[in-house]
């Protein structure tokens, strides 16, 4: 069903499960529980008796899809939902869930022009193979799937080869470090020959590897370079080859050796190393697929960074020629609390590196996932946005597709089909099956949603780049929560209390949840018409509120309208960290004062005005990473950079102080302070700072 939030009840506390698709241009805030929804996303929502309702600012449309009956695995409970262990088969999980999922997932975001290598190649699937390969850290290689065959990259091949290849033919890549293999002798794992996952495995003289599979053939790759060992490969007991490699030129892994083709049965393949040093890396097991369809390749390394792939061998690559190659990063580089930035730029050269490998060019997927449930106190949104400004800078070869909205919180937390694993880093059988079925819908999107004309972000995406200028501009805009990047959006308005009274908590409209909170000794107070006529909080000394809002390291858009009052360093947004990130009203100089970006308690970073003392001010404040930029009511005003010295992150925003001990307190009013990571681009700003004029009755110059 279709609903518009103005606001509206999407359930009354009756259904099993609601699986919501954002199909507006705006976010939608949701109750029970409290989350949010970006326009093109999805979210699974158990109401669990408790009414669901989706309230938006400038209105938006929801499409849900109402699963009445519980799915209860295994033995039932009294809630209707059980929590079974690993290893249930995937088809348990609800077919009506996994139907709304996969009909509601977002489709890549923008143009469709990225994927036209990746078209051109399938449309070679009855006359050759098509191959695509898949990168990424640990949920890619498949940890905690009990069985390889059960990791989402082989539940997409599966699903792709179901779709497109003839016959229903099709085989798989098994990589060494996979279930299936026995071994004997001394077997280590070597990145310097890297290959498929960087998994190319060292044997010492007379160690043998073996896997047995329902095969028609096999193709192997294996390391070639110096020191590189010889070894022989057997099928079902009976050596068919001596490989040989070359020990020239750099360790590589571009070695590759195709069996004959088999009568498709149960065959054993073993490797043995005839000298010390024999390099294996993969092989793929084919099932009637050796002279055409499509292959998907594992290139997953459980704990890698993007910076990993970057700087290692692309061989492997160049010897498969792959028409799509798709990338799911962030995930190490957020637990390593990495920056999205440097994270951008180690994607940029992977891509770099991978385009000038490639024989033929091919196309570039990258998947923005959900955000790790077992790290907190940091944005997500900037490693998402910047993955987002890499296909924006380059429409013709690089697409993305947020698939994270989809997945619960955490496996405590709305999960109750136990997608998430124990420990919350890596999915579950059926939590691998849900991401390849997500993974499914951007990569056949194209043909479903052909389009060749390039745009902008659009309202599907999270939207501009991280450091640099965020260019959607919202159509019509009326709200914050349109804006690229927002992170958060605390607006005096929601507050609701009587005149005078004192402010316990500031809720945070922008959808992520960063509620304000004071103790009864640092308590603002509430003004029904404070600044005109409209909402206000107004703080005293030492009086502040605590936010869970990350202070940040990254670029940042703060915009915020504000009547300070008195001298001296009056703080907007500060930081529990010594140098961490402080917005504030700086001392008075013949009745003007001036805006200071800080890294608190360290240095003054930027700094200039002059503004205003005791005038209502809408103020703008931008920081790209060296240089700060000032707007005051509308206006552009130059700023002096002053210190090189970079912010100190910190997992806690403080509004009306520099820091928890109350220093640098902001005294007057306060109305409307949004955040949003990156850069906005000028029109943004302006979009906003016209809104909170209007709103506060300032006239913009």
């Amino acid at each position: 069903m279709s609903v518009s939030t103005t606001p509206a009840t999407l359930d009354a506390g009756t259904a099993a499960e609601l699986i919501i698709r954002n199909t507006g241009s705006a976010r939608a805030l949701l109750t029970n529980p409290s989350d949010y929804i970006r326009p093109g996303q999805v979210l699974r929502v158990q109401p669990g008796s408790q009414p669901v309702t989706a309230t938006s600012v400038s209105g938006t449309t929801l499409d849900v899809t109402v699963i009445s009956a519980p799915f209860t695995p295994g033995a039932g409970t009294a809630g209707g939902y059980a929590k079974p262990a690993d290893g249930i088969p995937a088809t348990d999980l609800s077919a009506a869930v996994q139907a709304a999922l996969l009909a509601k997932s977002t489709a890549t975001a923008g143009t469709t022009a990225w994927a036209t290598n990746w078209l051109s190649g399938l449309g070679n699937r009855n006359y050759g193979p098509v191959s695509l390969i898949v990168s990424g850290s640990s949920t890619v290689e498949g940890l905690v799937a009990t069985n390889t065959t059960r990791r989402a990259t082989d539940r997409l091949e599966d699903a792709l080869q179901a779709r497109f290849n003839p016959g229903g033919i099709g085989g798989r890549h098994a990589k060494f470090l996979d279930t299936g293999w026995s071994v004997t002798g001394g077997v280590g794992n070597t990145t310097t020959y890297s290959g498929f996952g960087r998994r190319s495995y060292t044997l010492p003289n007379a160690a043998t590897l073996a896997r047995t599979d329902t095969v028609t053939g096999y193709t192997v790759y294996y390391g070639q370079g110096p020191s590189a060992g010889t070894f022989t490969i057997s099928v079902d007991g009976s050596v068919v080859a001596t490989i040989t490699p070359s020990t020239s030129g750099n360790a590589r892994c571009d070695g590759v050796w195709t069996s004959a083709t088999l009568t498709r049965g149960s065959h054993t393949i073993t490797f043995t190393a005839t000298s010390a040093g024999a390099i294996v890396n993969s092989v793929y097991l084919h099932d009637g697929d050796q002279a055409n369809g499509v292959r998907v390749y594992n290139d997953g390394m459980a704990g890698a960074a993007v910076s990993d792939f970057a700087t290692s061998d692309v061989t492997h690559f160049a010897t498969l020629g792959p028409a799509l190659h798709v990338l799911v990063p962030g995930a190490t580089e957020y637990g390593a609390n990495t920056s999205a930035a440097t994270m951008k730029t180690s994607i940029q050269s992977l891509i770099a590196a991978r385009k000038a490998a490639a024989t033929l060019p091919p196309s570039f997927l990258i998947l923005g996932t959900f955000r790790r449930p077992d790290v907190t106190g940091r944005e997500w949104t900037p490693y998402l946005d910047a993955m987002q400004s890499i296909a924006d800078a380059d429409p013709a070869n690089v697409g993305y597709a947020y698939i994270g909205g989809a997945f619960p919180a955490s496996s405590t937390v709305n999960d109750p089909y136990n997608v998430i694993a124990d420990g919350d880093i890596h999915l579950t059988d059926r939590g691998h099956q849900m991401l390849g079925d997500l993974m499914l819908h951007p990569i056949v999107g194209p043909l479903e949603y052909p389009t060749t004309t390039a745009t902008t972000a659009t309202s599907g995406s999270t939207g501009g780049t991280t450091g640099g200028s965020q260019t959607t501009t919202p159509s019509g805009y009326t709200s914050p929560t349109s804006l690229p990047g927002i992170q958060a959006w605390y607006d005096p308005s929601a507050i609701g209390l009587v005149d005078g009274a004192s402010v316990d908590s500031w809720t945070d409209k922008g959808g992520s949840s960063y509620t304000a909170t004071s103790t009864s000794t640092s308590r603002p107070t509430y003004k029904t018409q404070g600044i005109g006529t409209a909402p206000a909080v107004l703080f005293a000394a030492q009086q502040r509120m605590l936010s869970n809002l990350p202070a940040s390291t990254s670029p940042f858009t703060l915009i915020f309208t504000a009547k300070p009052t008195g001298t001296g360093p009056r703080t907007i947004l500060g930081s529990q960290t010594s140098g961490g990130r402080q917005v504030r009203f700086a001392g008075t100089v013949e009745g003007t004062q001036i805006v200071a970006l800080v890294a608190q308690g360290v240095a003054v970073l930027a700094q200039q005005g002059p503004s205003t003392v005791a005038a209502v001010e809408v103020v703008s404040v931008t920081w790209d990473g060296a240089t700060m930029g000032l707007r005051i009511n509308g206006a552009s005003v130059a700023t002096t950079v002053s210190s090189t010295t970079a912010f100190t992150a910190g997992t806690t925003t403080v509004i009306g102080t520099k820091d928890v001990a109350t220093n640098d307190p902001f005294t007057g009013l306060m109305g409307d302070i949004v955040q949003c990571s990156g850069v906005l681009s000028a029109a943004n700003i302006a979009a906003e700072e016209q809104r909170q004029a209007t709103k506060y009755g300032v006239t913009l110059g």
